[in-house]
């Protein structure tokens, strides 16, 4: 509710409500009449009760209640309201409860008390809300339903006595025409600072404009520009339900609101990306890094942390970060410089210093919009939306609504600049022009060539593969005690972690592993390992986003695995800036930018890269092909395949997963409790185990499973 809006509802109904809350005998009449209807929590911080669920009457009567007026949940009410009730439905509520009636057995002095200190204040309240939803909170599209809906409101305000006699019906009836004749309500802005526009440091020469003509201050007030105006015009109903996760109707218009930024962000990191490896001179590679990294130090100082993260994103994707030689010829200071926004960047502990930063900062800013969508995301799939039936969570509702007031806030506050046409267009013909900066992998090839070839990996020998964000990933077999293939990054020397001592730390890991009931229960779907005697309970989150906090630890929680990797981030990695944490196939497709996810985040088995890692899960073979008897034995013959096997997948995913070098270790055996584990599910197949067709569907179905389910080592940049 607007504060004029609240100002003038408490002023003109202060003596009713002050009456009501000091009155300790309230009579039954003026006391709620859906109060029964209504979860509290608990404990609630202040005078006013949190309401944590109810009935759709029981929360349009907290809306519109006639003792206390509740600023914040009516907000957080019209903010979420799609998530629970149509607009029809919520019109319909509030005329029904505007022309409230009164109980049938009150004597003349009780109704007139019923009429003064209830009903009058229940009306006004009423018209109040409409008016507020229809200048705030309108989230309904412009269509026929919608266009109906307005005339029905309109008609029912006009032909009501009682509620033109109340004079905020007037402005609500304003704000309907606004709406009909498709005039949206100007959002209210809050002023900038009165400081003077600071003056645009514009190159001489602006009609050939180059990257490093344009001093960093000026290209990132620019780019704040841009990406503000975008951020500024996402709409709430967007962030509601997921909806920017579901395909747009089939149009040639461009995208707009939240998949508008998403486009920005991924078209600016290809840019920068391209712009790099354009350069044939190392020299200009190395100016061209410099630039971009003093311009996300503008964009930081300006509170742009979208940009910043963009910027950051362009120069750690693989084509960029796998130029070792470049890198090395980048001042340190610069390094230093990008290591330090990485870290406030950092995805460690959910993100927790880029959320602390962002709690410090004070509008306006442009926020980095992935923290948004994730945490909408996690309340969406992770809050159930009922309470009980028909009694609707509120304070998942609640929860929703403090993420987008806070997106609301930055949106508000404009930044004070002066936008300088030409260095726009620039940049928006630069990055509208730009390709998938994975694309240009055999660009980077060419500029720095590996040291080692692809085919000497096929043929059994070392080979390299690259990544991204400085991730370094090592691939496990999916076999419940399997080792890590034995793999070392040449990006860790960097960071003082030398060959011999990242092999002793993986050696020590593959027999911690391979002794680790608990971690053979990560590819199990029950029935024998639930009767298997283990100490400690596993609980894998699946999701993406549940996984961010702690990608390692929540899949093996207490284990032997768990507690070898926390004293190895301790004694190892931490000390050199680094984390180590273990991962599945969808957390480390989510780090990596790995196209292989759903609109869920979860692994799209359907995908191209999906389907090739798949072929290589079944030895070469089709998904879905006839196995023989001979093809699916175990013998010593097959092994070796099985660990090219496992170098080919890391070759499909080399575009997006860090440089490595790789050894790998001499087959292990399989456990007693795997054999018996997969001659228990070929028992409970619900096909005869000659069945053509059960095979099939099993093998493939039970690889499908193994590629999503396998284990990655993921080495990366700590927080710093």
């Amino acid at each position: 509710m607007d504060a004029s809006s609240a100002a003038s509802d408490h002023h003109r109904h202060a003596r009713n409500t002050s009456a009501l809350d000091e009155a300790d005998d309230l009579p039954w009449f003026l006391a709620l009449d859906h109060e029964d209807e209504v979860i509290y929590e608990a404990a609630t911080d202040g005078p006013t009760p949190t309401v944590r669920g109810g009935t759709l009457l029981g929360l349009i009567e907290q809306l519109t209640r006639h003792n206390r007026l509740d600023v914040a949940f009516n907000e957080a009410f019209l903010t979420t309201y799609p998530t629970f009730v149509s607009a029809s439905d919520l019109v319909d509520a509030l005329l029904e409860r505007f022309h409230l009636q009164a109980p049938a057995q009150l004597n003349a002095p009780d109704l007139d008390q019923w009429t003064e200190y209830k009903q009058k204040t229940v009306r006004v309240r009423v018209v109040n809300i409409m008016k507020t939803w229809l200048e705030r909170f309108w989230l309904e599209p412009r269509d026929k339903a919608t266009m109906d809906l307005l005339r029905h409101l309109q008609t029912q305000i006009q032909s009501s006595s009682a509620f033109m006699e109340i004079p905020i019906s007037a402005q609500a009836l304003g704000l309907v025409e606004q709406r009909l004749h498709g005039h949206e309500v100007p959002r209210r802005l809050v002023s900038p600072p009165t400081a003077a526009v600071p003056k645009p440091m514009t190159p001489k020469n602006m009609k050939k404009l180059k990257l490093l003509d344009i001093d960093p201050t000026e290209f990132a007030r620019q780019l704040t520009i841009l990406e503000a105006r975008i951020f500024a015009r996402i709409h709430q109903a967007e962030c509601l339900n997921k909806t920017w996760q579901k395909k747009p109707p089939a149009s040639s218009e461009s995208p707009t609101g939240v998949n508008a930024m998403i486009l920005q962000s991924n078209q600016l990191a290809n840019w920068v990306g391209e712009i790099i490896l354009g350069h044939d001179e190392m020299k200009k590679r190395v100016l061209a890094i410099k630039h971009f990294v003093a311009v996300a130090e503008k964009c930081r100082v300006l509170n742009n942390y979208a940009t910043m993260m963009s910027i950051i994103s362009g120069l750690g994707t693989s084509p960029v970060f796998r130029l070792h030689r470049t890198w090395s010829q980048v001042n340190p200071r610069v390094r230093e410089a990008l290591q330090e926004m990485r870290g406030v960047m950092s995805s460690e502990k959910n993100f927790a210093r880029y959320r602390e930063t962002l709690r410090r900062t004070s509008p306006p800013c442009v926020p980095f919009l992935g923290i948004y969508l994730t945490d909408l995301t996690f309340i969406d799939d992770g809050i159930p939306s009922l309470l009980q039936p028909e009694v609707i969570n509120f304070s998942k509702r609640t929860k929703t609504a403090e993420i987008l007031r806070e997106m609301q806030t930055y949106q508000n506050m404009p930044y004070n600049l002066q936008p300088v046409a030409e260095i726009q267009e620039y940049v928006i013909r630069g990055i509208q022009a730009a390709d998938d900066v994975s694309a240009l992998y055999e660009r980077s090839l060419q500029l720095e060539p590996r040291q080692t070839h692809e085919e000497s990996m096929i043929r059994g020998g070392p080979y390299t593969a690259t990544g991204s964000h400085m991730s370094s990933v090592v691939i496990a077999t999916p076999s419940f005690d399997s080792p890590f293939l034995r793999a070392y990054a040449p990006i860790l020397a960097t960071y003082n972690l030398p060959r011999d001592s990242f092999y002793h730390f993986l050696d020590q890991l593959n027999k911690v592993i391979s002794g680790s009931p608990p971690l053979q229960v990560l590819d199990a779907t029950g029935g024998i390992l639930q009767s298997v005697p283990i100490l400690f309970p596993l609980h894998w989150l699946g999701s993406v986003v549940s996984g961010l906090a702690n990608l390692g630890s929540q899949g093996v929680s207490k284990s032997r695995t768990d507690s070898f990797l926390r004293q190895a981030n301790h004694d190892i990695f931490r000390p050199r800036g680094l984390t180590v944490e273990l991962t599945k196939l969808d957390a480390l497709a989510y780090l990596a930018n790995i196209p292989i996810l759903d609109s869920q985040g979860k692994v799209n088995r359907q995908s191209a890269l999906f389907q090739r890692l798949l072929q290589h899960e079944l030895g070469g073979r089709k998904p879905n092909s006839r196995i023989t008897a001979s093809s699916s034995s175990t013998s010593a013959d097959e092994q070796p395949r099985d660990v090219d096997m496992r170098q080919q997948q890391i070759l499909i995913l080399q575009p997006w997963i860090a440089e490595l070098e790789l050894d790998v270790l001499p087959w292990t055996s399989k456990s007693k409790l795997t054999r018996f584990n997969a001659a228990l599910k070929k028992r409970t197949s619900p096909n005869p185990p000659g069945s053509a067709t059960g095979q099939q569907e099993s093998e493939s179905s039970d690889e499908a499973k193994g590629v999503r389910q396998c284990l990655w080592l993921v080495i990366r940049p700590a927080e710093v």
